[in-house]
């Protein structure tokens, strides 16, 4: 599989977790604690900071692992087998309820 290949599953994936909870960008990137652009940048297939991916598993109620390649955690020096706290959920109308904290640097 090519690098492009790659790329473009992890932003499909991270698509299709945030439309499964029914979620819009900008309810995904509040909860995630990121800006939407990021969020947008993230669904393209950038790699994120270490803090902005576990935030994101933490989100979508999985662990980082099953969104980036063991690599890719490796590089960011996050463990593969952490645990995430559970889900928030999204509420009729866009609300969520997050237990999520937000990272201190939601940069790239």
């Amino acid at each position: 599989m090519s690098e492009t290949d790659q790329i473009e599953r992890v932003g499909a994936r991270l698509r299709a977790l945030r439309m499964d909870r029914g979620a819009t960008q900008e309810v995904a990137a509040r909860a995630i604690g990121c800006s939407v652009s990021t969020l947008r940048r993230l669904e393209a297939g950038a790699v994120p900071q270490a803090k902005t991916a576990k935030a994101v598993g933490s989100f979508y109620g999985c662990r980082p692992s099953a969104i980036w390649a063991e690599d890719v955690l490796v590089d960011l020096q996050l463990e593969t087998d952490d645990k995430n706290t559970p889900a928030p959920l999204v509420a009729a109308g866009g609300t969520t309820e997050s237990h999520v904290t937000a990272p201190d640097d939601t940069q790239l």
